[in-house]
C-alpha cells in the first residue's frame, strides 16, 4: 500500500508522510496560481495579450517558498508532538450520591 492510499483511507501516517503530502499539496496549489498568473492576461485581453513569464515564475517562487515553510512545520511540530508523553486525564474521584441528586440538596456530597 503506497503513501496516498493510506492517507485516503484514513491509516495514521508519519511524520515524514504527513509533511510529504502537505508540500505535494502546496507544489499542486503552486502551480495553478502560477498557471492562473500567466494566463490572466490572455483571458482578459484576448489571444493576442502577451503573458508575463517572470511574473508567473516570480509567483510560482513565492507559493513554493510558503509551501516548504508550512511543510516544514508541519514536519518539525509532528516530530515534537511525537515525542511527548500522552496525557490522560484522572477520573474524578468524587461520587455524588443519588439521593443529593434526587432531592437537590447536595447533603451526600463529600466534604474533604
Amino acid at each position: 500500500m503506497n503513501l496516498f492510499q493510506a492517507a485516503a483511507r484514513g491509516l495514521p501516517l508519519s511524520p515524514a508522510s504527513r509533511a510529504l503530502l502537505k508540500l505535494l499539496k502546496g507544489l499542486l496549489v503552486s502551480a495553478v496560481l502560477a498557471g492562473l498568473t500567466a494566463t490572466y492576461p490572455l483571458i482578459v485581453a484576448g489571444p493576442g495579450a502577451a503573458v508575463n513569464a517572470s511574473q508567473a515564475l516570480s509567483v510560482f517562487v513565492v507559493a513554493f517558498l510558503v509551501t516548504l515553510t508550512a511543510a516544514a512545520e508541519k514536519f518539525l511540530t509532528a516530530e515534537r508532538l511525537a515525542q511527548t508523553p500522552a496525557v490522560t486525564p484522572a477520573p474524578p474521584n468524587m461520587s455524588i450520591g443519588a439521593g443529593a441528586l434526587a432531592k437537590g440538596d447536595g447533603s451526600s456530597l463529600p466534604t474533604g
